[in-house]
């Protein structure tokens, strides 16, 4: 069976639809390409200015709340140790002043 030409008559009246449908499709997956990737791009964006936590950070950060809980702790207990000992100290001394230091006034020299 051959074309006829009325096959061809139709066949060319309705390349124009044809046309216009498959450039539609063809625009429409690109636009849903283009929206796709805007999509990813604002969610990278997102993520990119979060701050991330890992495991590792929170176990890090109660060792050192630790350590300066108990060293400022220690630290406490020193300094009182160091001024109960200053205050002893301060008593047992005795001082002695001359009695005329601070009564005369050099005005020549």
């Amino acid at each position: 069976m051959g074309i006829q030409p009325i096959d061809l008559q139709n066949m060319y009246s309705q390349m124009n639809n044809v046309a216009k449908v498959v450039s539609n499709q063809q625009q429409g997956s690109q636009l849903t390409q283009a929206m796709q990737e805007s999509l990813r791009i604002r969610q990278d964006a997102e993520m990119a200015s979060q701050v991330q936590k890992t495991s590792g950070e929170e176990s890090k950060a109660s060792k050192i709340k630790d350590e300066t809980s108990s060293s400022q702790n220690r630290n406490n207990s020193e300094n009182k140790k160091q001024k109960e000992e200053s205050d002893e100290n301060k008593k047992n001394i005795v001082e002695y002043r001359e009695t005329y230091l601070g009564q005369n006034i050099d005005i020549l020299g």
